[in-house]
């Protein structure tokens, strides 16, 4: 069978690799080439700690996490701003109720806030910006604490020396 365009192909990505009909797309076997998922989805074209975040061709259902048999493990309920991945502490930001909030790989809610819009997480903190246009980042703990207050223009996900690139009045700079 012939596809309008075929996925990327990477060890990490198992066995099975995103191929597209029309705009939407599906899975096969990358071995065989046999049709696992059929192509009606829009969404993440990968997946990510055994989940890939798709919705229906239609999107007006939201958007929901199957596995990589095709079943949907969380139900299409959630908006998107984009793709979304389950993070390495199986939590996964996800749109609910006009707010950005985090859910582990049931669906439930794990983590919501006041404070500012969710963007991910890093190190165990939690990236938000709080001000208007992107504006005002800064990190939050589980506990609702700025481990980082939100008085930069911009902030990248910690490194794995606990140092960051953080923007204030457009000069960019490392902070730990």
């Amino acid at each position: 069978k012939g596809y309008k365009k075929v996925g990327y192909i990477h060890a990490f990505m198992g066995e099975l690799l995103c191929v597209y009909e029309g705009d939407y797309f599906g899975f096969i076997d990358r071995n065989t080439g046999k049709e696992v998922i059929p192509c009606k989805y829009f969404g993440s074209t990968t997946f990510h700690e055994g989940l890939a975040c798709v919705s229906s061709g239609d999107g007006e259902q939201g958007y929901g996490f199957m596995n990589p048999k095709g079943e949907m493990v969380i139900p299409m309920q959630f908006k998107q701003g984009g793709i979304t991945v389950f993070m390495s502490n199986g939590w996964c930001r996800a749109g609910l109720n006009g707010k950005t909030v985090l859910i582990d790989k049931t669906g439930k809610t794990v983590f919501k806030t006041n404070k500012g819009n969710i963007q991910g997480m890093s190190n165990g903190w939690i990236r938000v910006f709080a001000g208007k246009n992107r504006t005002e980042w800064g990190y939050l703990t589980t506990d609702e604490e700025w481990k980082i207050q939100p008085i930069y223009d911009d902030l990248e996900p910690i490194r794995a020396d606990g140092t960051l690139a953080a923007q204030k009045n457009g000069l960019w700079g490392i902070i730990d």
